[in-house]
């Protein structure tokens, strides 16, 4: 942070399940140090039980007319401790509200027209799988995907036909949904959803419901997954 406020470049952060699992501080307290820096333009938003920081910053036109763009910063959370299923969490129902809600708001202060955006989060949507074009064997180039709550049995997928580049390591959504894809589709605004839920590594593009999945690994390859 130091670096950035050097350099007088604003900075937003969005908290994830390695806010949770990999420090003795809680969000608030983390959240508090971000704030000590004057380029800090986050915000604690909308919480919700274990969630901190949900939160949109919407950038007005040159002109201050009227909102050229909207970013959507979302606490995808840890662990699930919503069902029996296991595995990372979903962004809550709750959460998808106000996402809707505030979504409504700024279209109404745009006069009526929908505001491009791009959502910020941590744990990816499980439509990620849906992007991919599922194989009955391994490959090269394939990644797996092992039984789960989900899956009644090992599964491989690769790249779809068209798509260039090389997958090489499979990401870990949630065994579950709580539809936050679905709202995003219906509501309009949602260019991109820009994650790092796993380590997928992969150059090139593929593109799935008119909605780019930005996939950033958090090994030390980045590279990028849009789908």
């Amino acid at each position: 942070m130091g670096f950035f406020e050097e350099k007088g470049i604003k900075v937003a952060a969005v908290f994830g399940n390695h806010d949770d699992a990999e420090t003795e501080l809680t969000k608030e307290e983390q959240l508090a140090v971000y704030e000590s820096y004057s380029c800090y333009v986050g915000k604690k938003g909308f919480c919700i039980k274990d969630r901190v920081g949900t939160y949109n910053l919407p950038v007005l036109k040159s002109d201050g007319s009227s909102y050229g763009f909207n970013l959507w910063l979302t606490d995808s959370g840890t662990y699930n401790t919503e069902n029996e299923y296991g595995g990372y969490a979903c962004v809550y129902k709750e959460q998808i509200e106000w996402y809707r809600e505030t979504a409504a708001e700024l279209k109404e202060a745009n006069g009526g027209k929908v505001v491009p955006s791009i959502n910020f989060q941590h744990i990816i949507v499980p439509e990620i799988y849906d992007a991919l074009e599922q194989i009955d064997f391994v490959k090269l180039g394939c990644v797996i995907r092992k039984k789960n709550p989900l899956n009644d049995k090992t599964r491989y997928y690769v790249l779809p036909e068209g798509a260039k580049g090389q997958l090489r390591e499979y990401t870990c959504p949630p065994y579950y949904n709580n539809g936050q894809f679905d709202a995003m589709l219906e509501v309009g605004d949602v260019l991109a959803t820009v994650t790092a839920q796993c380590a997928v590594r992969y150059n090139g593009s593929i593109r799935f419901n008119q909605n780019d999945f930005c996939i950033i690994p958090i090994k030390a390859d980045v590279r990028l997954l849009t789908a």
